[in-house]
């Protein structure tokens, strides 16, 4: 049975027990997670009484699985005007034990009653910064630091790590050349790389460039979300055709 609480016109609203601090931790959350499974079910709430707890189910956004999600902190109420309300509270996936911030909304039952229903939630927590052990490990420390820019929002840093990862591993894989340019040549000559691979190391190289330098009179220097976005796929493309899909191979793998 799901429990849903219900605030009607003629009743005194519920007592608000939260603050604007919320309302800036949701944006500064969503700036941090821009991709995670956003649809949940309310499954019970209670907002009375020692037992005041809200439970949601979905998919986490941390280890993917379909579980319940139940409030670790008492669910805060504010009062967000003509007899409508918003829930807010820290929940705990009881799949993995990580948590979220979950958030109920009041919509309209009928002409003089509300009732409170599932808004959204944002991950809190550490971002999966894991990158595969079959990646030598002075690459994988630039590419995991790539991807910890990247989850708070520091673009020019992102693209920036990804150009080092690439550079790192030209000069581990011996490719020749004076310059990245001619590195990323030879590696796409000896078959090291696939030309989209070739292609879009070269626009890494010249993003990372460009947010090292910013000197490029002729063109916008600004390092966008979408160009942070697929430096990280190129870098994830890239370590997994160069050295996980050949480790998988050498240890006979499927």
């Amino acid at each position: 049975m799901i429990f849903t609480e219900l605030v009607t016109e003629k009743q005194t609203p519920i007592q608000p027990r939260g603050s604007g601090f919320f309302q800036f931790l949701e944006r500064y959350l969503a700036v941090l997670w821009k991709d995670w499974p956003k649809e949940m079910k309310l499954s019970s709430l209670e907002l009375n009484g020692p037992n005041a707890h809200l439970c949601l189910s979905g998919e986490c956004p941390h280890c993917r699985a379909k579980a319940a999600f139940i409030s670790v902190t008492t669910p805060l109420v504010e009062d967000i005007g003509d007899y409508d309300h918003r829930v807010i509270a820290a929940a705990k996936c009881l799949a993995c034990n990580d948590f979220i911030l979950a958030i109920l909304k009041t919509v309209p039952v009928n002409s003089n009653a509300r009732q409170f229903v599932y808004d959204r939630h944002y991950p809190l927590g550490k971002p999966d910064d894991s990158v595969s052990d079959d990646v030598p490990s002075e690459i994988r420390e630039d590419s995991k630091e790539a991807l910890r820019c990247h989850w708070i929002g520091a673009f020019k840093a992102t693209v920036l790590m990804c150009r080092r990862s690439l550079q790192v591993s030209c000069d581990r894989e011996g490719a020749q050349g004076k310059d990245l340019f001619s590195q990323i040549d030879d590696l796409a000559a000896n078959q090291r790389i696939t030309d989209p691979l070739k292609k879009m190391a070269h626009r890494i190289r010249l993003l990372g460039k460009r947010g090292a330098h910013g000197d490029f009179s002729d063109i916008d220097d600004t390092i966008s979300e979408q160009d942070a976005a697929d430096a990280i796929k190129f870098m994830r493309h890239y370590l997994e055709h160069v050295y996980e899909l050949p480790a998988r191979l050498d240890g006979g793998q499927p």
